[in-house]
């Protein structure tokens, strides 16, 4: 650590050359890291000239919706900070890794207060040589300057009177007549009559496979991009091409598989350039795919952050979180609960940063004995509800194998038809209580609808599978 110097020049005031080149080394070589940080980092927290420009350069490239790493931030630095080189940004981000980038934030935090209050100092001292300006003032500019330097970022921190007031504004704003709902709907009215999908939920849709995750998960989509809302969606088991092919079959009835497969005949054809044209319409720009088929959790959290930034997307569907690859930072002997659940806490703290919701898809162990859906069986981690704001189980008694024709939903639905028919259990509600509904759903299309309880008929012993009613077959749920 060099200390402070006070010869004639310009003095060197106390750094840590070796931190500074640490913190700018991790912020490099993990791409979300910047993100978690960036609160607690100043624009003046590097005293190296070269550590500065190099973080300048990283600030920008998030500015601009790309992900951080050594390509996008020496191609920044190339295009608007010609004094630093490859050369300098190779050999900092070849630094030393070892050290935790918080602890590394506090150190070179503390000694920007340091030299904060060696130059505050040094203006007092300059204003009292003479007789120059009013003493008074001097004492006042030097409170505020010293007050401005320890106290905490006034920003994060709230009183009770403000946060009151904060409530009763939205109070007040709902009894405007041109006033929106904020969250999301859903087009399922037992979820929407409670604020649908707010900013800041992170919500579980848990189901068997081949239940219907992935359908409900597009169905909840389709409803709010047509309700103008944004939506990335992210798949790591299909592609941008099958999903868009699930939303097509959805508004025309064709099924995905023969869309993506095979040959339509002309009214088909007809029926879909219709809903092409009516999409691309009325539903442009609402519906982001991130082509780059990764599971890593951190580039697909960099990515969200670039789609808040570049579309303003008011939510995010990730499928699923079993397959998630989670960086632990380096930790060892970690299990498949902590890892799954360390997902869970980072896709909640995104979805509350950025005010977006944020839906993550989750398997269910199989149980033949009692195929119902509960939250024990949650695969790999309770710590995803303990993380969630909401909890969606889905229910198809049609689903489970091997068929059972006499297999029924449960109370207070024992006695509903099960087929075309879903149970929807919210086994979890932060903020909106718990309850269970049924809803349509229509195989050939993967759509999951609303549907009206009178309408669903007794419940009767079928002899297999709801078939499809067209040509092309059943399109399986995933």
């Amino acid at each position: 650590m060099t200390q402070m110097q006070t010869p004639e020049t310009v003095p060197v005031l106390t750094h840590d050359e070796q931190a500074e080149r640490s913190l700018i080394s991790l912020l490099l070589s993990h791409p979300n890291l910047y993100a978690n940080l960036q609160e607690q980092l100043p624009d003046d927290i590097f005293y190296d000239a070269k550590a500065s420009l190099i973080f300048k350069c990283i600030k920008e490239v998030d500015k601009d919706g790309d992900e951080i790493d050594m390509v996008s931030v020496t191609m920044k630095a190339m295009q608007a900070h010609p004094e630093i080189s490859a050369y300098d940004i190779a050999m900092i981000a070849d630094e030393d890794k070892s050290n935790d980038a918080s602890y590394l934030v506090r150190v070179l935090n503390s000694l920007r207060q340091r030299r904060r209050m060696w130059m505050l100092g040094k203006s007092v001292a300059s204003k009292c040589e003479g007789l120059d300006g009013n003493i008074i003032e001097i004492i006042e500019e030097f409170r505020k300057n010293l007050e401005s330097i320890s106290e905490v970022d006034k920003k994060y921190v709230f009183s009770l009177e403000d946060t009151v007031a904060d409530v009763m504004k939205d109070v007040n704003a709902r009894r405007n007549p041109e006033w929106k709902p904020n969250g999301t709907m859903t087009g399922f009215m037992e979820l929407d009559r409670v604020g649908g999908f707010q900013p800041a939920d992170l919500v579980i849709v848990a189901a068997e496979s081949s239940s219907g995750k992935t359908s409900f998960a597009m169905s909840a989509t389709l409803n709010a991009i047509k309700r103008g809302r944004k939506v990335a969606f992210y798949s790591m088991e299909m592609t941008r091409q099958q999903l868009a092919a699930r939303l097509l079959s959805m508004e025309t009835g064709i099924s995905s598989s023969a869309i993506r497969n095979e040959p339509l005949c002309g009214f088909e054809l007809d029926r879909l350039a219709a809903k092409q044209k009516e999409i691309v319409d009325t539903m442009s720009g609402r519906l982001f795919f991130d082509d780059r088929s990764t599971s890593n959790l951190d580039t697909i959290l960099a990515s969200i952050r670039s789609m808040k930034l570049k579309y303003d997307i008011d939510g995010v569907v990730v499928d699923y979180i079993q397959i998630l690859s989670v960086n632990m930072g380096g930790r060892k002997s970690t299990t498949e609960e902590q890892i799954i659940g360390e997902a869970a806490r980072r896709l909640k703290n995104i979805a509350k940063d950025l005010g977006i919701w944020v839906m993550t898809l989750s398997q269910l162990s199989r149980d033949r004995e009692n195929p119902e859906p509960n939250l024990n069986r949650m695969r790999g981690s309770g710590q995803i509800n303990e993380a969630a704001d909401i909890t969606l189980l889905i229910y198809r008694p049609e689903a489970v194998k091997p068929f059972d024709s006499m297999r029924t939903f449960p109370e207070p639905f024992k006695d509903k038809d099960i087929r075309g028919t879903a149970m929807v259990t919210v086994a979890k509600g932060r903020n909106t209580g718990t309850c269970e509904f049924l809803c349509g759903f229509d195989a050939n299309r993967t759509l999951f609808y609303p549907k009206d309880i009178k309408d669903i008929g007794p419940h009767v012993g079928v002899p297999s599978m709801t078939t499809n009613n067209t040509k092309n077959g059943v399109s399986a749920p995933f």
